[in-house]
């Protein structure tokens, strides 16, 4: 199982309750620090086979490199938790292009080669599932996440069309569309909490 944004939020919660019914773990991040600190925490409380992987899947290389590595270590991945990505907030153009492109990197483009690369393989086993991680906002048109709720409406759009692409095989495809939930999700996205968040 591979689990993609693992090292916080609801990555690190996919991992944890993977990990508690058996499943051997790839996990990958940015962060290294805690993507490691994950690590001995499963390995101590659950004693499952646990990977963890290092990358920055903005880069436009990488998740064809994470892909090839996985090959050559023989590794195969039965199911793909597609949870990496970031928000930003404000007003669409005071938002440094930057940042902006960063978030569209990988909240579209990784998400799509990734899923295309391993949904290949699961089509040829003819087993296996994806779970594309979406937004509430993905559903309507979201002032001050603006860019992050068109993003997560191509994520949506995206994996219904899969799913009904992979109808007559033994793959799935699902989409998750939780709302606001208590993560680093809105300090890095730049939007301060209240009580109603």
């Amino acid at each position: 199982m591979l689990v993609t944004g693992a090292s916080s939020g609801l990555g690190a919660e996919f991992a944890r309750q993977f990990a508690a019914l058996g499943c051997l773990l790839v996990l990958v991040a940015r962060r290294q620090d805690c993507l490691f600190q994950l690590l001995e925490e499963i390995s101590s409380q659950q004693g499952v086979t646990v990977e963890c992987v290092t990358m920055d899947l903005t880069d436009a290389e990488a998740p064809q490199q994470h892909y090839d590595q996985l090959k050559k270590a023989e590794r195969m991945v039965d199911v793909l938790v597609n949870n990496a990505g970031l928000g930003l907030f404000g007003e669409f153009w005071t938002m440094p292009w930057v940042r902006l492109n960063r978030m569209l990197e990988l909240d579209i483009v990784a998400l799509t080669h990734l899923s295309r690369l391993f949904a290949a393989d699961m089509v040829d086993r003819n087993y296996g599932y994806i779970l594309l991680i979406g937004y509430t906002g993905s559903f309507q048109p979201t002032p001050t996440y603006a860019a992050y709720s068109a993003a997560k409406s191509y994520v949506l759009s995206l994996g219904e069309a899969l799913h009904y692409e992979l109808r007559h095989t033994a793959v799935k495809c699902t989409v998750l569309c939780p709302g606001v939930t208590r993560t680093e999700f809105l300090e890095v996205a730049g939007q301060q909490t209240t009580v109603y968040q």
